[in-house]
């Protein structure tokens, strides 16, 4: 969810890690999105939209027993990722993110990012 004075403003499906499983999922915490780029590149493209962002500082990841390093957010080209913040939603929500990101880039440097896991299964 992208918030804007604590109000949501946008909803988008997203993954991290190796599909259904917590392995290789970003690790919970607060960061700073920075370096918003367009990119033709496939590995970071999904229905045709094509763009990353930096996520920093690099985490120190618990469960793989090392600092993660090269952490993004961009479109997934499938439903999962290496740990990245990967937009799984219709082309339409992933391109209005996009087109979000690219107008905050140019007023911000960087922009807010807290990650927070839950039991979605009720358990």
């Amino acid at each position: 969810m992208v918030l804007k004075n604590g109000v949501g403003i946008m909803e988008v499906a997203v993954t991290s890690g190796a599909g259904n499983s917590r392995k290789y999922t970003i690790p919970e915490g607060d960061y700073n999105v920075t370096n918003y780029r367009c990119t033709i590149d496939p590995q970071f493209m999904r229905y045709g939209n094509g763009f990353k962002m930096d996520i920093g500082p690099d985490p120190y990841d618990v469960d793989a027993g090392s600092v993660r390093t090269a952490l993004r957010i961009h479109p997934a080209r499938s439903q999962g990722t290496e740990g990245c913040i990967g937009l799984i939603g219709s082309s339409m929500e992933i391109q209005g993110f996009e087109n979000l990101m690219s107008q905050i880039s140019t007023t911000q440097q960087s922009i807010p990012l807290s990650v927070k896991y839950w039991d979605t299964t009720g358990q």
